[in-house]
């Protein structure tokens, strides 16, 4: 990849992405980034059969039939439609990051270098995540249990907690594939850091999708042994779970802190009256059912005006609602054919485990979260699947075996 390009990516990564404080010229730079990526496609004859063969065709045809509703919201409601109008045109933009992801994965070490630029761009946000420890800048947000939920650099804890999960995923990633003794020392005490900071976001949905990935992490490495080294480590592994429970439910911390669900359940109560009214409104039109309202307008549109301006808090109810059955089954599709066809490609078992981890990660946050609105997250997301996909599909093209 032109070393120009790598810059640009890496200063969008670091400088543009993390920060929500400066979110009035993300626009700008993501448009920049648009144009340029544009030109490169060009100067690489990039042609439109090669898309046809790829999973994107499926966000492609999402992006059009999500057109339907916004001209309907643009010729019936101008005021909403610019409310949110850079939302949309992100996503369009991320199309283009797709396009120009598949073409410069040519280059067998743009993944890599990919996945490091995820973990050096970590650095700043997660050096004022420390410095919340001692002082109250940037977003700090005190929960109504009493904890002091850190955010970083990010609108919100729960945005913070999710970062720190993709770059979590990507550090085991880089442990997975490099043996260099004092490099692994670094990502074990990166690791560390990382977990400290997201146990100190008090994001509920965060820990348990990075216990889920661990203990999937585990069970896969205790299959690929012999049969009593696995049973050794399941009946393990499940003692020291229920020991650790048992202790941790039962201890005042948990008790009094966000994460004792059972005590602080109005989060969820709130949830299922929100998805009420969003449904109850969504169901007034077979427009409405078929294309949806207009992208994010479920945080305008609902039966109960108290429930307006917030979000979903579930990815799949809001992209129903957004764009409509339709949209939500192409939305849906483009994920699962580039999961399934990135499986079939017979990546390294590292590889596997960053797709298997991502994959628990999406799942789980889109149903109690708004992961593919929040352009700090969603855009990891779609770099991360799209890279790894296109790595195996340019194998695949050449003849080769994934060896890295």
């Amino acid at each position: 990849m032109d070393k120009k390009f790598k810059i640009i990516l890496l200063i969008y990564l670091t400088f543009v992405v993390p920060f929500f404080y400066i979110k009035t010229i993300e626009i700008i730079y993501i448009t920049l980034l648009g144009v340029l990526f544009s030109i490169y496609l060009l100067k690489n004859n990039y042609k439109l059969v090669t898309l046809i063969k790829t999973p994107m065709k499926y966000y492609l045809i999402f992006l059009f039939i999500s057109l339907i509703s916004e001209i309907t919201l643009l010729l019936t409601n101008y005021e909403v439609f610019m409310m949110f109008f850079t939302g949309y045109f992100r996503i369009w933009i991320y199309f283009v990051l797709m396009l120009f992801v598949l073409t410069v994965s040519k280059e067998e070490n743009f993944f890599e270098e990919l996945v490091s630029a995820i973990i050096l761009s970590s650095f700043i946000p997660n050096i004022i995540g420390l410095l919340q420890f001692k002082f109250n800048i940037f977003t700090i947000i005190h929960s109504l249990e009493g904890q002091t939920r850190l955010g970083s650099t990010f609108s919100h804890p729960n945005f913070y907690g999710y970062y720190l999960v993709i770059v979590i995923i990507c550090l085991l990633y880089k442990k997975d594939s490099i043996t260099n003794g004092s490099k692994r020392n670094f990502i074990n005490l990166y690791f560390t850091i990382n977990l400290i900071l997201l146990i100190f976001t008090h994001t509920r949905t965060t820990l348990i999708v990075l216990l889920i990935i661990l203990l999937f992490r585990l069970f896969r490495y205790a299959f690929s042994k012999n049969k009593l080294f696995t049973i050794s480590v399941l009946i393990f592994s499940t003692l020291l779970l229920i020991i650790t429970l048992f202790f941790l439910l039962n201890s005042n911390i948990f008790l009094t802190s966000r994460f004792n669900v059972s005590a602080n359940s109005g989060s969820f109560s709130w949830r299922i009256g929100r998805w009420k009214s969003a449904i109850g409104y969504w169901v007034k039109s077979m427009e409405y059912i078929l294309f949806g309202c207009g992208w994010l307008t479920s945080r305008e549109f609902t039966i109960e005006p108290g429930y307006r301006t917030f979000n979903m808090h579930n990815e799949f109810l809001r992209l129903i609602f957004d764009t409509g059955i339709l949209g939500f089954i192409a939305y849906a599709t483009f994920f699962v054919k580039i999961i399934a066809k990135t499986i079939k490609f017979h990546l390294n078992k590292e590889k596997m485990n960053l797709l298997c981890s991502l994959t628990i990660l999406l799942v789980v946050a889109c149903s109690d979260d708004n992961l593919l609105i929040v352009p700090e997250n969603c855009i990891y997301i779609i770099l991360l699947y799209t890279a790894i996909y296109a790595l195996g599909y340019w194998k695949s093209i050449n003849g080769g075996e994934d060896k890295q």
